[in-house]
Order: C-alpha cells, then sequence, then structure tokens
C-alpha cells in the first residue's frame, strides 16, 4: 500500500513540476520531462522536487543544444539518463556502412530494383552488428543478437 501511494505521489508530483517548468509554447515543440524514479525512498514532495529538478535543468539543456536526453531500456531505479547529442553525419544520405562516421547506415526500405540506399544514424543507437544495414549497396541482414 505504501508504495502505491510513493507512485501516486510521484505521478502527480512530475506532472505538477513539469507543468510549472515550461511555458506553454515550449511544451508543444519539447518532449515532456519526466523524472526517473530515486534510487532511495522518497517520502516528501519535497524530496521529489529536490531529486527531479536538476536532472529537468539538465534536460532542458540538452536539448537547447539540439541533444536528446535518454534512459536507456528498462533502466533500475536510480539510473540517471544522459545527453545524446546527434552524430556529425546524422540523416546523410548513404550507401555503405563506411560512409557514416559514428553510426550505421540504416535502409531507407528495401529497394524494389537496383541498389540500396539509406541515411546515417542520427544518434549512433544503430548497430550494423545487430540490426539491417546498408553496405556496398545492399541490405545486409547479420545474425540475431545475442539477449543480455
Amino acid at each position: 500500500m505504501r508504495l502505491l501511494l510513493i507512485a501516486a505521489a510521484t505521478s502527480l508530483l512530475v506532472a505538477t513540476i513539469t507543468a510549472r517548468a515550461a511555458p506553454a509554447t515550449a511544451a508543444a515543440s519539447a518532449p515532456e520531462f519526466v523524472c526517473p524514479m530515486p534510487v532511495r525512498s522518497v517520502q516528501t514532495q519535497a524530496e521529489l522536487e529536490a531529486w527531479c529538478h536538476p536532472l529537468q535543468v539538465q534536460a532542458a539543456a540538452c536539448t537547447a543544444k539540439g541533444g536528446e536526453w535518454f534512459l536507456a531500456g528498462l533502466s533500475p531505479p536510480g539510473t540517471i539518463p544522459h545527453c545524446v547529442m546527434p552524430t556529425p553525419d546524422a540523416d546523410h544520405a548513404c550507401t555503405s556502412n563506411n560512409q557514416c562516421r559514428d553510426s550505421a547506415c540504416v535502409p531507407d526500405g528495401t529497394p524494389a530494383s537496383g541498389p540500396a540506399t539509406g541515411h546515417c544514424d542520427r544518434y549512433g543507437h544503430y548497430s550494423a552488428y545487430c540490426f539491417q544495414s546498408v553496405d556496398h549497396g545492399r541490405i545486409v541482414t547479420p545474425p540475431p543478437c545475442p539477449l543480455i
């Protein structure tokens, strides 16, 4: 029951912080900030605000620089998101992985005929090891990635 009350209070507080911090015009263009769960038990609204506010400031600075505030997958409580900046060649057209400096050449689709084309992955999360990519004008399908 206590966990249920803490979860409800956390959701309400996150919504309150978000509504208070963002002007109406910025809310339409920026994604809504969601505070990650604290690593320790939070008892009061003040404690939750003290935990979330610095992260909200960092997230706003990240998106202002063109980055993405990113929390990887199913992260445990207390995990802090980080700022991921676009790769220098983000979204550039490519026909091979070696044309992308910090990412893979992501296929734009399956060509009906002729060579495959793609674009360099924007944030470098796309791994040619685990997913289809374009290499030398053809779509390459690697073996499935191992489960971690």
